[in-house]
């Protein structure tokens, strides 16, 4: 964490604990597009981007293939 305070000590109790509070939810959040972006990475790359995105957007069954036809 960053801060452009020009005291010696850039963060007092108040803001650290906060800050520690926060840590948590931060780090889920950044772990979760994380893997989103992990899934997106793979699914174009083994499917492509077009069928990657309907699987995304949950079209899985057999029968969601035959309803789209490719981008021209």
């Amino acid at each position: 964490m960053v801060t452009l305070r020009p005291t010696a000590r850039r963060f007092d109790d108040a803001h650290l604990a906060s800050l520690s509070k926060l840590l948590p939810v931060l780090a889920l959040v950044s772990e979760i597009r994380s893997r989103n972006r992990l899934a997106r990475t793979l699914l174009e790359t083994y499917v492509g981007s077009h069928a990657g995105e309907l699987i995304l957007a949950g079209a899985t069954g057999v029968e969601a293939g035959r309803r789209y036809a490719p981008p021209s």
